[in-house]
């Protein structure tokens, strides 16, 4: 059927479903800009990066969710943050074995100066949520060695200074037909 596209913004002959599969049908996302210093109050407690939390509403049970995130922390110690990003209670991450903490993504600010650097880290999945409810996607973060304090979105030094960066953390999520 033929395409007919009106001034209005009607278009006539479209359907989602006259798509091939793989094609993007719709991108869900946010960025944060603001800046912190988080203390995880426990031992091994994941915290909500609640600035970076997206909801999206697949159009069919066989569509695929594209799912990339980003994130800009820094540390005082070469302890390393961890990330993971949850689809509403399910986690997605790698399989574990033993006592390994099942994680996403993850890095450390390794080397000298480690409270002037910001790090990033990132993570590209593809889920397969089988749903046509609601889903929100968020990401989590832990300090490899909590309870500790650490920076989000910027140096863990306090200084004002052309050494101190400030970065921008993402959270993207696109439906791909299946």
């Amino acid at each position: 059927m033929p395409m007919t596209f009106h001034a209005n913004g009607l278009i006539e002959g479209f359907s989602g479903n006259s798509m091939p599969a793989g094609s993007v049908l719709q991108v869900q996302s946010v960025k944060d800009t603001s800046s912190t210093n988080l203390s995880q109050s426990g031992a091994y407690q994941w915290a909500d990066i609640s600035a970076l939390t997206v909801n999206i509403t697949p159009s069919a049970t066989t569509s695929k969710i594209l799912v990339l995130a980003h994130a800009v922390f820094s540390e005082s110690y070469d302890y390393g943050i961890w990330f993971r990003v949850m689809r509403d209670s399910t986690p997605l991450t790698g399989a574990t074995t033993g006592n390994r903490t099942p994680i996403s993504f993850g890095n450390t600010t390794a080397g000298n100066y480690l409270d002037d650097k910001c790090v990033s880290s990132s993570f590209s999945y593809v889920d397969e949520p089988t749903s046509i409810s609601q889903l929100t996607y968020k990401i989590q973060a832990i300090s490899r060695y909590s309870p500790q304090t650490w920076s989000y979105n910027k140096s863990y030094d306090t200084g004002d200074s052309f050494a101190n960066g400030q970065g921008v953390s993402t959270l993207t999520l696109l439906e791909v037909k299946g």
